[in-house]
């Protein structure tokens, strides 16, 4: 019993380290791609946009699928699919190309991520174990590790197309180590339940609407939602933030990123031991605070050096987030967690939605600098959320 929890573990655990590695990647050679196909800020904004509408959209279908059928199989797909985006990448060498094969993308890398999370929550319900901080804590360590082993790969000249080719191959060779691990495989058919002779035949149970869940989990969609609206300006423009702006080079651009996510992974490795002496109010507001002093040394950062250490202070402030607002929503119901992790998860992809929609236009018509102000805003919000009631 014990190995097999620690298999499921260990398995659960390289799940979100993929998924980081791929965010790390994909965030360090978007300067490139968008070099390569030629796309300006404000078309670069858009194409990142749509992405974020399809997999936004999906994602009530990917919910139900979750709730519906094993989970292995899923994860399967989502994992290989992905890792035949990355690839496919490489061919891509106009703006049709680049839009079509962002929104299969963002199918892919959706189902993905509801799955991971998903996942995590199973594993905390039916072992009555907080899983989903180190969880989290190894996404951040992935993307962190992927980011700067890409900054220097670059700088000593392997092509962006290499890295491309390179995690794909790892993502699918993840999916099929997945499927010789004990995952959570949960199947809820809620229509085939047998009465009881404490159930009625006449009176089966109903599975709530989409209407009655949104409001319960309020708090987290919000929370996701800004936090978000923040990561994805970062992972679309940061590293163009870097180049231009900061001018600093290939190496520097990924040490961005790694500073942002290494420290990301440093704060959710601490965050049990964070809310076993704070309350989920003292660590929301810590969060807002600190995010606030880490854009604003971003912003006037004079080096790169300056600007990953306000990454550092950024990534550090946000890292309890999303593991708390998907802990939150994972209370709400044992049965439709799935929904819940899936209307949370579709905050976020609208957060992914507008945010780089708002910086692309913003940056076109001024400047990066002054279009990473949208980011202040964010932060404010998670400070304002800390005087809402949390569940």
């Amino acid at each position: 019993m014990r190995k097999q929890l620690r298999l499921q573990r260990g398995g659960l655990f390289l799940l979100f380290i993929g998924l980081g590695a791929q965010t790390g990647v994909w965030a360090v050679v978007l300067a490139d791609l968008v070099q390569h196909i030629h796309l300006s800020k404000s078309t670069l904004g858009f194409s990142l946009t749509l992405q974020a509408v399809v997999g936004t959209l999906s994602l009530p279908l990917a919910g139900w699928l979750v709730d519906r059928f094993h989970r292995k199989p899923l994860v399967g797909i989502a994992l290989v699919g992905t890792g035949i985006f990355f690839i496919g990448l490489v061919f891509c060498e106009t703006p049709l190309h680049w839009f079509g094969w962002l929104m299969a993308g963002g199918l892919l890398l959706s189902l993905f991520d509801l799955l991971a999370n998903t996942l995590g929550s199973d594993f905390e319900r039916q072992h009555q174990q907080s899983l989903l901080p180190l969880l989290h804590a190894g996404f951040s360590g992935g993307a962190a590790l992927a980011a700067g082993l890409s900054g220097m790969l670059l700088e000593i000249g392997v092509p962006f197309t290499a890295l491309c080719i390179g995690i794909g191959v790892i993502l699918s060779l993840l999916a099929l180590g997945s499927l010789q691990l004990p995952l959570a495989s949960v199947v809820l058919r809620p229509n085939n339940t047998q009465s009881s002779p404490s159930t009625s035949p006449s009176s089966p149970p109903t599975s709530p609407s989409w209407t009655a869940i949104l409001p319960i989990v309020a708090v987290p969609m919000i929370l996701v939602g800004a936090c978000f609206s923040i990561d994805a300006a970062l992972e679309g423009f940061l590293s163009l933030y870097f180049r231009e702006v900061l001018e600093s080079g290939y190496f520097w651009g990924g040490m961005g990123l790694a500073a942002l996510h290494g420290a990301a992974f440093l704060g959710r490795l601490l965050n049990s031991w964070l809310l076993k002496r704070w309350t989920e109010r003292q660590v929301l507001l810590a969060s807002g605070i600190g995010a606030t002093v880490g854009v604003g040394v971003l912003l006037l950062a004079p080096s790169p050096q300056w600007g990953a250490l306000g990454l550092g202070l950024v990534g550090i402030a946000l890292s309890p987030i999303a593991p708390l607002a998907f802990s939150m929503a994972g209370r709400v119901s044992s049965q439709y967690g799935g929904r819940a992790a899936s209307a949370v998860t579709m905050m976020g992809y609208t957060a992914f939605m507008v945010s780089p929609l708002i910086v692309g236009s913003v940056a076109s018509a001024q400047s990066l600098n002054q279009a990473f102000g949208f980011l202040l805003l964010c932060c404010g919000v998670l400070t304002v959320m800390t005087f809402w009631k949390v569940r």
